[in-house]
């Protein structure tokens, strides 16, 4: 099956406002035209840049290359050079450099499934692994790496190790299958995945490390867990269990130094398996469980559960903030798409431009809910305004004033800067078109003139009516033509009213003893 990148953003809420995906880009299209298979499985955010890391496995964003990693800066994608070929599992940051692990080699072939970009190029870290690298995890200056290999570094090391800047490190026997995630809980290292032993010692699918050697979680689980959280001192893990410390809990549990509970306590009767995601953002746990009614995202806030949107069938591997914003990946959709709660600013003005003295209308059209409204209005009769609406809004001098509204809620704010040109007011006067007299003809009590038009090839001005045009060489009936200088006759026109223009200058009379309207198959001449 086909695989797509989802990157999909929701808010810090614990409720849903109805949303739909939309992209970033619509350019943004994630693709890897020569296999086909296209994800993305690792993120992270450098809160200090403001910069976000995407990596996976595909060729092109848009029409650019880029080659399984990408760095968005808020407003277009950056590339790393030639990127690297295969798939990253995982990015993370260590000693201020961006670190990326994962099944893939360099364009030389000469890295392998983990390495630096040291601003320039990707580089070695250590002699390379002889497997795949599925997480990279920085704590207390050390990079602890999880996967799927014996070796590392030209050492043994079964699937886990730590980088202290210069050599890797074995941790104790390490396991005997992958390792998919891991974290710190409690001072301890934990780490979970496909394992059921580390030496002669069982730890099925979780274990924590003691310093020398690893230990089991109580009799851990009966089958694979992928991902884990710490919130409120407690670990929260979800993965393809149904018991786990020998309590029938199936997919999503919680441990608490010293038992395991399960914290939906039921609410998911239709649960399949746990899922991808488990990941604490902004002090909630943010999971994605397998179930039978579909795919969403759920926030837990060590209280209660709350859906927070819809996913299109999709299984969500990661999760990392930006901007208020939290971003999710995972397999459905071939580009970026945003849901968010905080405000969505915009505002129109009935008017762009207007003269001194004269007034306007804004219309406020921001979208989710508002608790503070901030209007900020230069130059106008009202400098300021809290309000939803700022009312009527008048300028008595020229100028280019902004106008800027600022809107706030619990989730965070936007703002939109528009611009309103103020001409001064100029005491124009009608003049006549033309030295002329006019009398009705017989259809009209008055002169009337109903149709006007201009050529702007021949840059001249057709009027059409029901009148006489009295000039110093013609009397014109119901059609004249003005060059700019002088009226003239167009034609012998028919007795009848001109009533309208219509395209290719084609004319319309209305001639009453025809009893109709007549059309002019020709150009006007």
């Amino acid at each position: 099956m086909k695989k797509y990148l989802i990157i999909v953003f929701i808010p810090f809420s614990s409720f849903a406002f109805s949303q739909a995906l939309a992209p970033i880009q619509r350019d943004s299209l994630f693709t890897s035209p020569n296999t086909g298979n296209t994800f993305v499985r690792a993120m992270f955010t450098d809160t200090l840049s403001k910069k976000v890391y995407v990596g996976g496995h595909f060729e092109l964003i848009g029409k650019r290359t880029f080659n399984s990693i990408a760095q968005w800066d808020g407003t277009k994608w950056n590339s790393f050079k030639d990127g690297v070929n295969g798939s990253v599992s995982s990015i993370e940051q260590y000693n201020n450099d961006i670190y990326i692990g994962g099944t893939f080699v360099d364009a030389a072939s000469t890295i392998q499934n983990i390495s630096r970009w040291n601003g320039n190029s990707w580089v070695p870290v250590g002699t390379k692994p002889d497997g795949s690298i599925y997480k990279l995890f920085s704590y207390n200056g050390e990079l602890y790496a999880g996967g799927n290999f014996t070796h590392i570094g030209g050492i043994a090391a079964n699937s886990v190790a730590k980088w202290d800047g210069s050599n890797w490190v074995p941790l104790g026997n390490g396991f005997n299958g992958s390792v998919l995630d891991m974290l710190f809980y409690n001072g301890e290292l934990y780490a979970c995945g496909g394992f059921t032993q580390s030496g002669g010692i069982n730890c099925a699918y979780i274990s924590k490390w003691t310093g020398n050697k690893w230990d089991s979680l109580s009799v851990g689980a009966d089958a694979l867990i992928s991902r884990m959280a710490v919130m409120n001192n407690k670990l929260y893990v979800t993965g393809q269990f149904s018991t786990i410390g020998g309590v029938n809990i199936r997919g999503l549990a919680c441990w608490d130094g010293n038992n395991w509970t399960d914290f939906t306590n039921n609410f998911f009767p239709d649960l399949n398996a746990g899922g991808k995601l488990m990941k604490n953002i902004a002090n909630k746990i943010y999971f994605n469980p397998d179930l039978n009614s579909g795919s969403k995202i759920y926030s837990f806030d060590g209280t209660n559960i709350s859906s927070i949107v819809n996913v299109p069938n999709d299984i969500i591997f990661n999760a990392t903030n930006y901007n208020n914003d939290i971003w999710l990946e995972g397999l459905a959709m071939p580009y970026v798409s945003k849901f968010t709660n905080r405000p969505i600013v915009n505002f129109n003005s009935t008017i762009d431009s207007l003269c001194t003295g004269l007034c306007l209308n804004v219309i406020n059209s921001t979208i989710n809910p508002v608790t503070k409204w901030s209007w900020e209005l230069d130059g106008a009769s009202i400098s300021t305004s809290p309000n939803k609406n700022p009312g009527i809004i008048c300028y008595t001098a020229p100028g280019n004033y902004k106008i800027k509204l600022t809107a706030t809620n619990a989730y965070g704010n936007d703002s939109l800067i528009k611009f309103i040109k103020v001409k001064n007011k100029t005491n124009a006067n009608w003049l006549p078109v033309g030295n002329y007299s006019m009398t009705p003809n017989v259809y009209s009590p008055i002169p009337e003139v109903r149709a006007l038009v201009v050529d702007t090839i021949k840059k001249v001005l057709y009027a059409g009516g029901s009148f006489k045009m009295y000039t110093s060489t013609d009397t014109i009936i119901n059609i004249a033509k003005w060059d700019g200088i002088k009226w003239s006759k167009m034609c012998d026109t028919i007795d009848g009213v001109v009533s309208l223009y219509v395209f290719k200058l084609i004319w319309t009379i209305y001639n009453k003893n025809l009893g109709g309207f007549l059309k002019s198959d020709s150009k006007l001449s």
